[in-house]
């Protein structure tokens, strides 16, 4: 059973190109919303 658990990063590894790809542009906008909103306090 504990093979069925995989982490996050072995997840994205596992999965397609385009899948990474999403993954990395959904942390870069949580980055970005994050840097906007520290500068707009």
């Amino acid at each position: 059973m504990a093979a069925s658990v995989r982490t996050p990063l072995q997840t994205v590894h596992e999965s397609g190109p385009h899948e990474q790809l999403l993954f990395v542009v959904v942390i870069k906008k949580k980055h970005l919303t994050m840097m906007i909103m520290s500068q707009m306090h």
